[in-house]
This record gives C-alpha cells, sequence and structure tokens, in this order.
C-alpha cells in the first residue's frame, strides 16, 4: 500500500479509469489512478485544481487576483490560458477537452484545451485561448461542463446550457422558476440539484435538453456525474444513490455505503469553494470533486437542504480535546460556525434555504435587503448588531453586509473574504480567509473595517463581538480582546485596556472557544470547565476574575461545559448531553434566581444574542436545526425549525 497523501487542500476525481487528482497544502499536485498516484509537481501559488477526462486546469493565485494554468496532458497545469482578464475566478469547471470559469466580473469564459474545434466552444482556435460565451443574465452563480454542453445556473433562479449541438443546448427559460444549487455532468447526462433536494436530469444521447424528474424518495445535498450515463447523489441521510439515465428515466441503484460505484462517478461530501483564492475561499463556485469525462460543478455555499448541516457541529465537538491543532482544524470555518450567530441584542440565523431571520422575544423576523428588494439570499453567516433592529451578513461570495433587519444595505464593507459574523451594539467583526490562516476585520458602527492592532502572526479560530469590546481566538488557545468602541459594562476596565491595542487576557487556558458580552469574557477550556473575566456593574465598576463574579456560579459548577456565551450580566451554557441553561447572572434581583433551563431542548449546539436578555434574544441552535428561544417571561419558544448552517466553503 502507498503512503496517505496529508494536508489535502482540494480533490478532483475524473475519467473514466477513475482518475483523481489531489492539491496539498504547498501547491504540490498529485495525480494518477485512485487510490495510487502517478505523477505529481508543484507549480507555486497553485491553491486549486480539477480533473477533466485528459487535462488538469487549476488556479493559482497573485496578488489577491486569479491566474487559470491548465495541461493538455495528465501533468501539472503548465500553460496559462489566454483571453481571461486579470481578476478572481468564482468558479471553475473541466469537461472532455475543454473548460469554462466563472470571473468575478460575472463573465463567462470557455476554451479547448487541445486546440480545434470542440463540442462547447464553436471555433475555439488554438489551445487554451478563452473565449467569452453569450449568456442571457448578469448573475451566474457557477459554471458546469461536460463532454457535450457547458451549464450555468442563476444567484436566484434558472439555469442554461450551451453546446455547438443545438438540440444538446437548456434553454434559459427552462427552468426560469427554479433554484438550482448544483449541476453535475458525465459524459452523456446533466443532472440539476433544486433548492429543495429534488433532482432533474437530462440525456444527452437521447438529444433531449428538456430534463425530468428523478423518482426518489430520497432528498439530496449534492450530486456527482461519471462515465457514460451515471449519475450518483448523495443524499441528506449521507448515502449514495446512483442512476442510469438514459431517455426519460433513470434506473435507482442505492448504495448504503459510501463509495465510488467503479467508473461510474466519485462524490465528494462537502464542497470546495475556490472564491478568495483555495484555502482562503469563501463563494459561489465549483466545488472540489469532478468526475470521468467531466468534472462535478457544484453550487455556492448555499443552502445544504439539511435543517442541520455538518458545519453547524462546530460547537458540537465535546470539551477536553487532546490535541488541540487537530481539535481546530475540524472547524475549517472557524469554532462556533453554525446557523446562529453570536452576536447583537437579537439573535439571528441562517435558514436552511440559504435566507435569514432574526428573532428578540420569541418573535422571529425575515431579513431583507434595502429598498423593497426582496430576502436577503445566498447568506453563509450572520449575526444580530446593534439595539435589536439591525444584522451583519456574510454573502456566499465572501461579502459582507449591515444594516437594519428589514432594509440591509446593499453597500458592502468587504469585497470577498468574510466568513463568519459577530456583532454587538457599537462593534462588530467578521472573521476572514487569509491565505493559510483566518485574520479578523472589524469597525465600530458604520465605520469601515480594519485589522485589529493583532500580533502579525495571529491565526484566528473565533472572533465574539459585544457591546464595545471584541475578543477573539488563536490556534494557540489564547484569548486576545481589544476596545472597539467601548463598553458601558466595564469589561474593558476589567481586561485593563487602554486605546485599541489587543490585549492578551490574563486567564488559565489554552481554550476551545470564546464568548463575549458586555460584561464579561469566557472561555470554555481545553481541560474542560470555563474561566471569565468580568467587569458586572451594580453603581461601581468592579472587575472580579472568575464566572461566580458574574454568574453566581463557582468555576467548580462549570466543569460539564460545551459551549458558552456571555450577555449582559447574564449568559448562556450549553452543557455536553445537549441541554442549555440561561445564567440570569449578579445583581438584584438576579442572586435569588436559579439557572434557567431551556426546556425541551436536548442537543444545542451553539448560543446567540449578545445581552442574552428576556427581550433581545437569548436563543440557542441545535443539531436538528431548530432556534430556541428565552422569552420574557422565562419560557422557551421555538421560533424557527428551518435554520440551516451553510456548507464550510474552505
Amino acid at each position: 500500500m502507498g503512503q496517505d497523501i496529508e494536508d489535502v487542500l482540494v480533490a478532483s476525481g475524473a475519467g473514466y479509469h477513475s482518475v483523481g487528482s489531489l492539491v496539498s497544502k504547498d501547491g504540490t499536485m498529485y495525480w494518477g489512478n485512485i487510490p495510487a498516484t502517478y505523477g505529481n509537481g508543484k507549480l507555486e501559488g497553485l491553491t486549486y485544481a480539477i480533473t477533466g477526462q485528459n487535462h488538469h486546469c487549476g488556479l493559482v493565485e497573485n496578488a489577491g487576483k486569479h491566474e487559470v494554468y491548465c495541461s493538455q496532458t495528465q501533468k501539472i497545469p503548465d500553460t496559462k490560458v489566454s483571453g481571461i482578464p486579470a481578476g478572481r475566478i468564482l468558479s471553475l469547471d473541466v469537461g472532455h477537452k475543454e473548460a469554462c470559469a466563472l470571473h468575478e466580473s460575472k463573465d463567462v469564459y470557455c476554451w479547448s484545451n487541445e486546440g480545434g474545434e470542440g463540442e462547447i466552444v464553436s471555433g475555439a482556435g488554438s489551445a487554451m485561448n478563452a473565449v467569452k460565451m453569450s449568456i442571457s443574465k448578469n448573475n451566474p452563480a457557477f459554471v458546469s461542463v461536460s463532454q457535450y454542453r457547458a451549464c450555468v445556473a442563476y444567484e436566484d433562479k434558472g439555469a442554461e446550457c450551451f453546446s455547438k449541438t443545438n438540440s444538446y443546448n437548456v434553454a434559459p427559460d427552462a427552468y426560469s422558476d427554479i433554484k438550482i444549487i448544483d449541476i453535475s455532468s458525465g459524459q452523456n447526462p446533466t443532472c440539476f440539484l433544486k433548492e429543495n433536494g429534488d433532482l432533474l436530469c437530462a440525456a444527452v444521447r437521447e438529444n433531449q435538453p428538456a430534463a425530468f424528474s428523478v423518482s426518489s424518495n430520497s432528498k439530496f445535498k449534492d450530486i456527482s456525474g461519471g462515465w457514460k450515463d451515471w449519475v450518483c447523489g448523495l443524499t441528506l441521510n449521507d448515502t449514495l444513490e446512483c442512476f442510469n439515465v438514459t431517455g426519460n428515466s433513470a434506473n435507482t441503484r442505492t448504495i448504503t455505503t459510501p463509495a465510488t460505484p467503479g467508473p461510474a462517478a466519485c462524490y465528494h461530501s462537502y464542497q470546495e469553494q475556490i472564491q478568495g483564492g483555495g484555502a482562503s475561499s469563501s463563494s459561489s463556485s465549483s466545488s472540489s470533486s469532478s468526475s470521468s469525462s467531466s468534472s462535478s460543478s457544484s453550487s455556492s455555499s448555499s443552502s445544504s437542504n439539511s435543517s442541520s448541516s455538518s458545519s453547524s457541529s462546530s460547537s458540537s465537538s465535546s470539551g477536553n480535546p487532546g490535541d488541540l491543532a487537530a481539535y481546530f482544524n475540524q472547524f475549517p470555518c472557524g469554532v462556533g460556525f453554525g446557523a446562529l450567530g453570536n452576536g447583537g441584542w437579537n439573535a439571528c440565523y441562517r435558514l436552511s434555504n440559504g435566507t435569514a431571520e432574526c428573532a428578540s422575544n420569541g418573535v422571529a423576523t425575515k431579513v431583507k435587503w434595502e429598498g423593497n428588494q426582496g430576502d436577503v439570499t445566498d447568506v453563509l453567516h450572520i449575526s444580530g448588531a446593534g439595539d435589536g433592529s439591525s444584522a451583519v451578513v456574510v454573502t456566499t461570495d465572501g461579502k459582507v453586509y449591515q444594516g437594519n433587519i428589514s432594509g440591509i444595505s446593499k453597500t458592502a464593507k468587504l469585497g470577498s473574504e468574510g466568513i463568519a459574523a459577530t456583532a454587538g451594539l457599537h462593534a462588530r467583526c467578521v472573521l476572514t480567509a487569509s491565505g493559510n490562516k483566518k485574520d479578523i476585520r472589524c469597525w465600530k458602527d458604520n465605520g469601515m473595517p480594519t485589522r485589529p492592532d493583532l500580533p502579525n502572526n495571529f491565526d484566528a479560530v473565533q472572533v465574539s463581538a459585544a457591546y464595545g469590546v471584541a475578543c477573539a481566538l488563536n490556534t494557540s488557545g489564547e484569548i486576545w480582546c481589544w476596545d472597539q468602541g467601548g463598553n458601558l459594562g466595564g469589561l474593558d476596565q476589567a481586561i485593563g485596556l487602554n486605546g485599541s491595542a489587543a490585549k492578551k487576557i490574563p486567564l488559565d487556558g489554552p481554550f476551545i472557544s470564546v464568548g463575549t458580552g458586555q460584561t464579561s469574557v469566557c472561555g470554555v477550556k481545553q481541560s474542560g470547565g470555563l474561566d471569565c473575566l468580568a467587569g458586572w456593574y451594580s453603581g461601581p465598576y468592579l472587575p472580579v476574575e472568575g464566572p461566580d463574579g458574574q454568574f453566581k456560579l463557582k468555576g467548580s459548577d462549570f466543569t460539564d461545559t460545551k459551549w458558552f456565551q456571555a450577555g449582559w450580566k447574564q449568559g448562556i451554557e450549553i452543557k455536553n448531553d445537549g441541554t442549555a441553561y440561561l445564567l440570569p447572572g449578579k445583581g438584584s434581583p438576579r442572586d435569588s434566581v436559579d439557572p434557567i433551563k431551556f426546556t425541551g431542548v436536548n442537543n444545542a449546539i451553539n448560543a446567540g444574542g449578545d445581552r442574552a436578555l428576556e427581550g433581545h434574544g437569548g436563543c440557542v441552535e441545535t443539531s436538528n436545526g431548530e432556534i430556541h428561544c428565552m422569552t420574557s417571561n422565562r419560557s422557551t419558544t421555538k421560533v424557527s425549525s428551518n435554520a440551516g448552517a451553510a456548507n464550510c466553503p474552505f
């Protein structure tokens, strides 16, 4: 047996003899028959690669922009594709002899890797010479390429396919009323994954451009086309169903153990994205997996069609991890990346269809664009902000927006690198992609995002903002905090902040998560338990170390803590068994109130609402996509059954 390849950044399966390729984090590309490899090479700056039947194409990042390189044989992509303007590539896919890319300008470019006439690009001419394609709408989300056709899905609804052979085309009005979140083509069929998890497939060999619905009792979250007539889908239950697509029907073969069904298809369990550049990506793009004579281009990291995405398990791992680095590596989008944002005076969360809601006092409100432009869609992550009526939104293309819940401004605060949002009244922050690590950008109120005064080598895994102080956790398990707008709760005085300079707080770590509230910052410890620094006030500011200084409970009471979100003189604790409690905290009349259990909640994974207050949210997210909130009368109300974390795009 050969030696395992480690530190894999992206993987792609292709070819009709189970050919695949891998790109490791150091830019080395390996290719060959799975499970062996027969070649490798290194291309400086290579962050993404995808494989067709005879070719590899990859993205090289240079000064924040992408260059596309392809090969004419099974070797390292060594030839730069001409005709594509400088900029970011949002989606890249390779078919039999041709490939297509979606540029940040929202233009689609296709080319032949071998030169001459292709099946898709008419008059392609010399090899590696991209041609701008004519598409019917200006909002393409991603591209998918097969042997006979190339397809484009649009951000709102609809898709179209184009080919030199007119009978293989799919008209842009064919799916004008359907939200398409994935397209995958094998040698012959092309299948479309609808937002509700259903499949539509079209068999090219029968000259059938119009797709038919695949009969299945399952809902799907991923699809991948393969050799001849095969397409496989990964169900919400993580089983494979493979279809032989011919004529107007599809014969089903169910595979209960995920595996590659011979040369038919490769499947991928999560979607790799390339917007923002390889490991530091975030947005609508092609997936990492391709197959057979074509590659599988997956959708943006929008809905996973599941009320509970795999990425929402980021806060569900138990405490006391033996290996800190291995623990953090489980969470490529950061610790606590789920449907529910941890900040704000309200609690905001992503729905499984890619829209979002915010809840206050048990009542949910849909998040909308300004100017009556409809629901905010393609949400990657969201956090409540301000005084209960605002939010910070990260969309699947990595852009960051903020504004009133009923009218989010369409002027982006950040252009492409956002991952996860957090906010308090004044402090607003996002975790961002930065090369092979994650960084942070913050601002006050309506200011412009800047990097906090953290050490240059700070590799963030979580950021948590409160009233005016923000804190971040790094890969060493350290918590650093800084003043991001002033904190009336005295937390800045408790920490000893002086201006904007960040300071490592003197608590007994290392920590595996951090929760910042208006009056305290708390960390769940690697060894188990909780440690806090508090500035609770009842008259003067009184800095106190330890959770007993804030929550009426002693540190020894927190030996079974999985997740903790601090708030305004309060907090929410989630225990390892999934139960959740509101901790009323110190100060009259709270001294006389014991922890209050979220009734009916036994699988909580995350908590949100900066103040964790009765009128301002105080909610928990469960592993099955529910949001439960504590209301002003101390009762638990379920405000949503349709929450769902986005698929992490890294």
